[in-house]
């Protein structure tokens, strides 16, 4: 069995086969000399304590620039390597960690107009809006004229990390059943 290394982003935790994590130490360490980050080298030496089992807790990523030296290992990186499962969950955590760092109301309406299920791409009767109901609470909500009426109350960042994942274009039904009562 492969050995893992662990990035814990507060609310997830995502790990990465050994191999993959290696390669990513690698880059990083190249961004360290080729753009002089710091930041990116304290990353790298991170997982490579977790390589060299120097410690086996999680790696914490709660911090907007590390995400961020991350993510420019690991987004290209994911082209290169399709269908490694690991690297594909940590590159989606890292995104709806990225997303989150902007406003989260306006990267739903971005993601509903993605999907097809805005105002503007369906009309207001099958549109699918969003609310914010302060404290990182939204609500997904239907037009009245629906039947049946749709709401549908949580997280701002699991409502997003569940929008990322429905594909372009789907409209507004794709988006009813995700969050189906």
């Amino acid at each position: 069995m492969a050995l893992t290394v662990t990035f814990d982003f507060g609310d997830t935790t995502r790990s990465l086969r050994d191999d993959t994590a290696a390669i990513v130490v690698e880059r990083l360490f190249v961004r360290t000399r080729e753009a002089k980050s710091e930041l990116a080298y304290q990353v790298a030496i991170n997982i490579q304590a977790r390589l060299d089992r120097t410690t086996d807790s999680p790696i914490p990523m709660t911090r907007k620039e590390e995400r961020d030296e991350l993510w420019e290992i690991v987004n290209p990186l994911r082209a290169e390597r399709p269908g490694d499962q690991w690297l594909d969950l940590l590159w989606q955590a890292l995104k709806s960690a990225r997303l989150l760092d902007h406003d989260p109301i306006e990267l739903i309406r971005a993601q509903l107009r993605r999907i097809g299920a805005d105002q503007d791409t369906v009309g207001p009767r099958d549109a699918i809006g969003i609310e914010d109901r302060r404290e990182g609470d939204v609500m997904l909500k239907g037009s009245p004229r629906r039947d049946p009426d749709f709401h549908w109350y949580g997280q701002a960042e699991e409502v997003l990390g569940r929008l990322l994942t429905l594909p372009d274009g789907a409209g507004p039904e794709v988006v009813l059943s995700e969050f189906h009562q």
